[in-house]
């Protein structure tokens, strides 16, 4: 029998776009389960652990970790124009095709075991299986299994991966390890023939750890090669997104006048974007950086924008929360 596809797995370690441990927006896929009706003439033989149709929100970082923002429903349209979700469906079709798990599967299952042994204060079991992931990593990033996976998949695979190390290395204070795995990330992603939302995001993260472990000469060339990537990528609203975690990151680094001057470059592109879906995912993405600029009225400014009304509120009681319940 073949082994059945663990797509639950990457909808939990991958359903998120990766925000390395520190407050970046992020998407996340939204995914119904479905029970596909058994056939004994034309039943596949791989076993389905989830539905292949993929529904679009996009989901942003909290505020402050008791202030979640709501998902964002995408139209198809404007998840059509996200390389993200065509990620997604090209990895399910591929998977489906070649009746394997996907590529990397051993990896990400050994980084979410690892991931709740972190969040259950297990420091030593979520060391020691982060480690053997790590060493699972290098055995497999240049397999044959990842030779099969189409170039797409497979680098992509390779950038969640190397985001994820880093964030749990981060994560657990070891960064004598999470400094190199950026190192080694930021060179991959610049090799690459193309940057999208993808790697452009995943960049973005890897600026705040620079940051974070106060390498800010690092964090600044990331950010400029990313402002410029920005440049190839088509849709406003993908600009403003990325824009507005760059904003942030800079925000982070005490460089408001680069942060202001990002965010109002951001702010162009939300204006631009067509129809209420990608208007409501750009202006959402904004908040964050203007709260983080200290602009609160500009950021309840933003929230009145949002249609329709309950998802309005939701917003605004997100603001609030954060407000009154800033990030320590």
């Amino acid at each position: 029998m073949v082994p059945a596809i663990r797509l639950q797995l990457w909808r939990a370690t991958l359903g998120v776009f990766v925000s390395l441990g520190f407050v970046l927006s992020h998407i996340a896929l939204s995914q119904a389960t479905a029970v596909q009706p058994a056939s004994s003439a034309n039943s596949s033989p791989v076993e389905r652990t989830d539905a292949t149709e993929l529904s679009a929100d996009i989901t942003f970082a909290p505020l402050s970790p008791s202030c979640p923002l709501p998902p964002i429903p995408l139209s198809d349209e404007a998840a059509s124009k996200m390389a993200f979700f065509s990620y997604f469906r090209e990895l399910f079709a591929f998977a489906l095709e070649q009746r394997q798990s996907p590529p990397l599967d051993d990896v990400f299952q050994q980084l979410n075991t690892a991931e709740q042994y972190q969040k259950q204060g297990r420091s030593d079991a979520a060391a020691a299986v982060l480690d053997r992931a790590l060493s699972t990593y290098r055995n497999e990033e240049r397999s044959a299994a990842m030779a099969v996976a189409p170039p797409r998949l497979a680098n992509t695979a390779r950038l969640w991966a190397l985001s994820k190390f880093i964030e749990l290395y981060a994560a657990s204070g070891r960064a004598e390890q999470a400094v190199p795995l950026a190192d080694e990330l930021v060179v991959f992603t610049q090799s690459l023939l193309r940057q999208d939302d993808i790697s452009l995001h995943i960049l973005v993260g890897a600026a705040d750890v620079y940051q974070a472990m106060e390498q800010n000469n690092q964090a600044h060339s990331v950010l400029t090669y990313v402002i410029q990537s920005t440049d190839a990528v088509e849709e406003p609203f993908v600009k403003a997104i990325i824009l507005s975690e760059v904003t942030k990151v800079y925000a982070n680094l005490n460089d408001f006048t680069r942060a202001t001057e990002v965010l109002l470059q951001a702010q162009e592109f939300a204006n631009v974007a067509n129809g209420v879906s990608q208007r409501n995912a750009s202006t959402v993405a904004l908040i964050p950086s203007y709260l983080a600029l200290g602009q609160h009225e500009n950021a309840s400014y933003l929230a009145d924008t949002i249609e329709p009304l309950e998802l309005r509120q939701q917003v605004q009681q997100a603001i609030s929360c954060a407000q009154a319940n800033p990030p320590q």
